[in-house]
C-alpha cells in the first residue's frame, strides 16, 4: 500500500494550489504584475526560485485533458 500524495502548495504562499509556474492565482497575479511594472523579470523569480519556468501552451492542455473526468464517470 502506497502513502497519500500531498499536493504540491504555492511556491510563494505556500498555501493555496498552483495555476502556473508553481504559483496559486493570487501569487502569479502579484509577479506578473511586477514583471510588468519592470521591478523584476521571470528569468530572475527563477533563478531565485520564486517561480518555476513557463510550460509550453501544448503542454498545459495535455494536462488539463488529463484532469477532466471521463464521460459516464
Amino acid at each position: 500500500m502506497s502513502e497519500p500524495t500531498v499536493p504540491a502548495r504555492c511556491l510563494s504562499c505556500q498555501e493555496r494550489l498552483p495555476v502556473r509556474r508553481g504559483l496559486c492565482f493570487r501569487c502569479y497575479d502579484r509577479l506578473g504584475r511586477a514583471v510588468r511594472s519592470g521591478k523584476a523579470s521571470w528569468a530572475e523569480l527563477e533563478e531565485t526560485g520564486q517561480a518555476l519556468p513557463a510550460k509550453p501552451r501544448w503542454e498545459r492542455m495535455q494536462q488539463w485533458f488529463r484532469q477532466r473526468p471521463k464521460e459516464g464517470d
